[in-house]
Formats: structure tokens, sequence, C-alpha cells
């Protein structure tokens, strides 16, 4: 191949490199020809050879960079990337109360001063509506107790102690004065929760309305006052039931606690769209409602929260017509929300007494004043850049808080920062061609997930993403199904924008990271069962919102319901933690692990002195209760990490008795009755069964305890369930209930409410005892 020729254009201190021509078969042939010029200039032929930079051969690229590079160059959208912008509608009408109010008040200072009298406005008006709504009652000059929705005189299970001792006084002479909030109807029971043996969840929980008595039950009759409910009954939907408050607004009322129930126990009824359990057992705790005297003066107990709604949200959006920054827009809107959410639409759960009642002001702003700070970061790097910077036409200048100043009113131009551009500053002036829009979108969004418990909750039934929940909840898994499938709609959606704008290998390395953090947390506690991760919904808010950060419609409303979750729920439960306790994260549902005990049948039931257990009777009206201890190899404790048996250590240690849902004894292992009955091991002689002799009470065809049998005179009904218990972690998972029959004259046999009846190899209807079902409580 011949060399390339170097040619000189008369400067010796610049050459060019010249292509060869292709060669044809009278070039090949012709020899090189020399110059007849100049002396000394002539073709070198002895220079290397020269091949131009495009006729270089790129070297082979890996089979997996062949598979990868189709999809990174997907990923990295088109070449110059396209900003998305709004083409906004009506510009010129969505513009009219940004020219209005520049036309009314056309100097700076005077608009400054009309926003800073406007705040004003809302601020005395929404403290004076809270105040008349939260602050001001009053029931006879009385302390008024304000009570959340799930507020009892009784806890679940053993948590008000031995005989109920933690949860006394029974019985009070005095009237209380309490007020409930509005929207008390739809609480429900997200755990199950044992009433004799029953057992509800999902539900509203009320228990009694109206007292069993030994005819016929009626369950429409009598009045709302002086009827007994069982101490457990949350005391507000107790109220809906009874007709003292209503659920869209509240009310206040007056109880007294009346002490132990009627001997035959409460009847279950449906008022008021409420329906009751029913409990055919005597318990020791009960309270009825009391009508006030007619010198009671009751004022101030109405729930405002439905009138000061339209007050707080047409502030927001006249706000949001005004404002001309993204920051005279976003932070009245945020903080407006968070305070509403706070003091009116969903408090925290707090009950606190008149003249004390203020400590929710104190926790509401405790939780404000590091969230304004998340606000701020918010406004700074996601709405004020977004919000400044996606709009397709110019609009009128700035007006409120510009930092350009007053331009000419006769300015055609938009000091709005165009797409490509220097980044917008502080405080981000607006398009106002888009104010309508942007308003809409972004407040409709904020609010609709602000108030998650009056818009979102009623309809999906999933209060949280456990196992539990979804499995058994009616509705959940379909709802869980639809939710899934429009987030993914939603975030294809966005993907798709940030790819157009070439952002979206970005993203996806950020939320790769984001998603690593978390899966490692979740991994790494959880394999120590110390802590277990939780997400609640305002992390997801906060994990969500850089994804918003497009120029689009629909990015303006997810800002809004993100942020929406953000207020609600920091203002409702602060800032919960991402790593939770197992107990804190289970709250008073069953542990689902450990033993649960293997009650027996009783060896007497007290009845003439008859047994079942094979044990002598002869004991009057006394119950002997029968368990089967755990063997010393059912009893090993063992190591959550590693899977091996602590030497020595005991998962359990005595038992818990619930008697008709109250505890009525604690027994250790070793400090049990000498009658039960033994078998030797190695290392000694062991407990296997262990007995409780519980006194049973005669009852009168009045539903009466009485002392001496008599005519038309039976016996109680029972309900006994055992938990084993640990000095260290506390009391296990309690059994299903067994049930000691009762008898009255007219009603035969009474089986419970909910129970089953049956026969098995230990009892049933005929004996008098039936066994508990398999499970836990």
């Amino acid at each position: 191949m011949d060399p390339a020729p170097i040619t000189s254009s008369g400067d010796t201190s610049t050459s060019t490199l010249s292509t060869p021509p292709a060669k044809t078969a009278t070039s090949a042939a012709t020899p090189p020809s020399s110059s007849s010029g100049g002396t000394g200039s002539s073709t070198n032929t002895d220079l290397p050879l020269l091949a131009p930079a495009a006729a270089i051969p790129d070297p082979p690229l890996p089979k997996w960079a062949l598979r990868v590079l189709p999809a990174w160059r997907f990923l990295r959208g088109p070449t110059p990337p396209r900003p998305t912008l709004i083409r906004p509608l009506l510009p010129r009408l969505q513009a009219v109360p940004a020219r209005t109010l520049k036309r009314l008040l056309p100097r700076r200072r005077h608009r400054w001063a009309a926003q800073l009298a406007f705040w004003a406005v809302w601020l005395v008006g929404f403290a004076a509506l809270v105040h008349r709504s939260r602050f001001e009652t009053r029931v006879g000059g009385a302390d008024v107790l304000h009570l959340d929705c799930t507020a009892a005189y009784w806890a679940r299970n053993s948590l008000c102690g031995l005989n109920g001792a933690l949860c006394r006084p029974f019985e009070a002479g005095e009237l209380v004065a309490f007020r409930c909030p509005s929207g008390c109807l739809t609480t429900k029971l997200l755990n199950p929760r044992a009433v004799g043996n029953a057992s509800t969840v999902f539900t509203p929980f009320v228990v009694g309305g109206e007292p069993l008595r030994a005819g016929p039950a009626d369950a429409s009759g009598g009045g709302v006052y002086g009827v007994p409910y069982r101490a457990d009954s949350f005391i507000c939907q107790a109220a809906i039931h009874a007709g003292i408050v209503t659920d869209r607004f509240g009310g206040c009322g007056l109880l007294k606690q009346t002490g132990a129930s009627p001997a035959l126990g409460y009847a279950g009824t449906h008022r008021n769209g409420l329906r009751s359990l029913g409990f055919p057992a005597s318990f020791p705790s009960s309270y009825v409602f009391v009508r006030p005297g007619p010198g009671v003066a009751i004022s101030g107990c109405t729930d405002l929260r439905w009138h000061i709604l339209p007050f707080s949200a047409l502030f927001t959006a006249a706000q949001g017509l005004i404002a001309s920054t993204a920051l005279a827009f976003s932070f009245p809107a945020l903080v407006a929300a968070f305070w509403h959410v706070g003091l009116v639409s969903d408090p925290p759960l707090s009950a606190s007494v008149s003249g004390g009642g203020y400590e929710l002001v104190s926790l509401v702003l405790s939780r404000f004043i590091p969230v304004i700070f998340v606000f701020y970061v918010i406004y700074l790097h996601v709405l004020g850049p977004t919000w400044a910077t996606n709009t397709r036409l110019p609009s009128p200048p700035p007006l409120l808080g510009s930092p350009t100043g007053h331009p000419s009113s006769s300015s055609s131009t938009s000091s709005i920062p165009k797409p490509g551009g220097k980044p917008p500053k502080p405080p981000f002036p607006l398009p106002a061609s888009l104010t309508l829009e942007r308003t809409l979108l972004f407040l409709l969004g904020l609010w609709i997930t602000s108030l998650t418990n009056i818009t979102l909750d009623p309809l999906i039934p999933l209060a949280r993403l456990t196992s539990h929940d979804i499995s058994t909840q009616p509705g959940a898994k379909a709802a869980l199904a639809i939710i899934i499938i429009i987030l993914a709609i939603i975030v294809l959606t966005q993907a798709h924008f940030l790819r157009i704008e070439g952002r979206l290998p970005r993203f996806l390395a950020l939320y790769g990271g984001v998603a690593l953090v978390l899966i490692t947390l979740a991994f790494a506690w959880s394999s120590t069962g110390a802590l277990n991760l939780r997400i609640h919904h305002y992390i997801i808010g906060l994990l969500l919102l850089p994804g918003t950060k497009i120029g689009n419609r629909q990015s303006m409303l997810y800002q809004g319901l993100l942020l929406g979750l953000l207020v609600n729920g920091v203002a409702r439960w602060g800032f919960a933690s991402l790593l939770e306790t197992g107990a804190g994260l289970r709250g008073d549902a069953v542990l689902g692990v450990g033993g649960v005990p293997r009650v027996l049948s009783p060896l007497s039931l007290g009845l003439n002195g008859t047994g079942l257990g094979g044990g002598g009777g002869g004991n009057g009206g006394n119950v002997t209760f029968r368990w089967q201890w755990p063997t010393p190899d059912e009893n090993r404790l063992f190591d959550g990490s590693t899977g091996e048996a602590i030497p020595g250590r005991r998962e359990f240690d005595g038992i818990s008795i619930l008697v008709n849902d109250v505890e009525r004894a604690r027994i250790a292992i070793p400090s049990i009755s000498s009658t039960v009955t033994t078998q030797e091991d190695g290392d000694g002689s062991l407990p296997v069964e262990g007995q409780y002799t519980y006194p049973r009470r005669r009852v009168s065809a009045e539903g009466e305890f009485v002392e001496e049998a008599a005519g038309g005179v039976e016996w109680e009904t029972l309900f006994v369930r055992m938990a084993f218990t640990s000095s260290e972690r506390g009391v296990g998972d309690y059994s299903r209930a067994g049930t000691v029959l009762g008898f009255w004259p007219g009603r035969g046999v009474e089986g419970g409410s909910g129970g089953g009846g049956g026969q098995d190899e230990e009892g049933g209807i005929e004996s008098g005892w039936i066994p508990p079902p398999k499970g836990r409580t």
C-alpha cells in the first residue's frame, strides 16, 4: 500500500494529512513522480504508514456488555433529554387572581401587609373555633374527662392484675362527666379479643347494654339510662349504643361505676347502628349512664371538626390563589393541615381532664417544631424547584415576595426561569398561568391523605400490613391487590417521565440505595429478634417525594398525597421509629409462639358433688379446674439466634388462670397443690397435672346471687382460660375458654355467647362441661 502523500501549503510550520484516493488500475501501474520544481523537494517514500483514525476498528465488546448496553441506552433516555412541562389550560383565566391582586394592591409592601393580615385572620379564627370545640366543655360545673374512642375502665386478659387490682375501684359513688369525639362508631378492634367463649376482631367493642334475665331475653326493651355495660367496653362506643352521644358530633354524658354485673351477665343488643356482645356470666366491674338532673347545665360538647374543616380548607385554597412563590403557597398549607389534624380531625391519643386539656396543644407543638425543618427541606429541594419550572407558557410577573422587585405592569416577559437555564432560587416564583391547576391538584391530594381517618380508612379495610390482618380481615386481600396495581401504574408512569428527562439512572441509584439500607436493617435486626422494621406512612411519604420532582400535573397531585401522609402520620403518632420492638409492633395481639396450657376437664363441677375428671366430688359449689404442666422437654428455653436449648433455663415457670375473663390465680410450678399427679424423672419428682379450686355461686331465678339452695336456684356459668407465665417474659398466650355450664329454670342449659356445644371424650353439654377448642387468645 502506498504511503499517504504529504502536501505543503507554503507554510512549513503546518501540514495537512490528505486521504489517498481509491486506487485504480491505471494509478497502480504508474510509479509516483518526483517534483521537478525546487531542489530538495521530493516524495518521501520512507514515511511510516499513517491511516485515518476513523479507519481503526473498535475492539469487540464482551457478550455481557452487548446484553447490557441496549438496556442502559434505554434507561438513559433520548438524546438530548426532553423536559416535561405543563401546557396550562386557559392560562389567562388562571392568571386572573394574580392580576386582580396586583391591580388592587400595586405596591409590594401593601401586598405583604394584606398577606400578614390574612394569616392573622386564619390564626385567630382557627384558635377560636378549636377553643370552642375542645376547651369550653362544661357539665354542671364538674371536671370533664376527655376520652378517645378506645377508652375503657378494664384491660384485656391479665392486664388488670390479680382479681382486677390494677383497675380498681369497681364501684364509685360519684358521677363522672365525660366527653367523646366524633367518629367513634367506626373504631374497630385490630387484634382478637375474647369475651367468655367467644372471640371478636375487626368490630366495635361493646359488651352489654341490657341485663340478661332468666326469662326470654329482651334485646329491645329498657331505657338507655341505668342499663349495665361491662367495664372493658369502649365508653364512647357504649355511649353511642345507648344514644347518649352521636357519631357525627360526639357529645357529653354522665356515667357511674356500679361494681359487679347482674349475676346472669349481659345481653347483646342492637341500637343506633351498633351491635353489642352478650356475656352470660358475672363480671366484677360495670358502669351505667345516668340521666343529668334538671339543674345540670351542659355546654360546649359538640365536636366542631366538620365546621372547622371548611374553614381550614378555604384558607389554604385562598392562599394558593394569591401566593406568587412556592414558599408563600406551601408553608401555610402544610402548617394549616398539620394543626388541623393535631387539634381537630385526628388528635393524638390523650385522655385529659378539663383545665389540663391544653396538654394536647403542648403535645402537638412538640411535634410541630421538628416537622417544620422537614417541611423546609421538602420545599427547598422538591416543591420549589419543580413548581417554578413546570410550565410551558410565559406567565405574568411575580407579585408577592418576588426577589426581582416590582416590574412594570406593561412587561410581557416572565421572570420564571426557563427549563435548561439557570436553576431557580428561593423563594421560587410561581407561574401565574398555572395557579388554579396547582391549587386544585396539590391541595386535593394534601387534604385527602391528611384526613385519612375520614377519607381512606372507611374505604380501605387494611389498617396494618401484617400477615394476620391480610389473611383474616374481610376485603383486605382485594384492597391490597388494588393498592399494589395502582402503585405499580404510578411508579411506571413516573419512571417514564424521568427517563425522557434523562434522570432515570440517578433515581434508580437513589432508590436502589434506599432499598439496600431497608433490607439490611430488616435482616440485620430481625435475625436477632430484638427489633423489627416498620415503615410508617410518614416514612413512605418522605421516601417517595423525590420521585415526584417532575413537571407534570400528576406529580403535583402525588406531592399533595405524600405530604398529607407525612402530616397525618407525624401529627397523630409523632416521628415513630423505623425499628420497633416485637412487643410494640404486636400491641395486645397474641404472641403466636410458645406453649398454651392443655385445660383438662374439671375434677368437680360443684353440682350435687359430681365430678368429671375421675376424682372425688362432694365439694359443694366449688369447681376444681385442672391443667397439664409442660414436660421438661417441652419447657426448655431456646436461644433465638442459635436455636439451641439454654442449659438450666425454662420457658415458663407458672400459670395464670382467668375465670370469666378476670385473672383469679397465678400459680408457680413448685407451689402447686400436693394432690397433683406426679411422675418420676431423672431430675426428681416433676408435676404433670395442676389444680385450682374456684368457689361457684348460686343464682336465683331473679338473677341474684344467693347463699342457700331454694326453689329455682341453680349455678352460675363459668368460663376458664389459662396461660403459662414467665418471670422474665411475662404472660404468654391464653387458651380458648372452657365452659362450665349454668342452669336455671325456663332456660335449660346455657352455653354462653358464641360458644359451641358438642361432646368429646372429656365432657359435653350433657355433663355440664364444654372443653376449650384449639387456639389461643
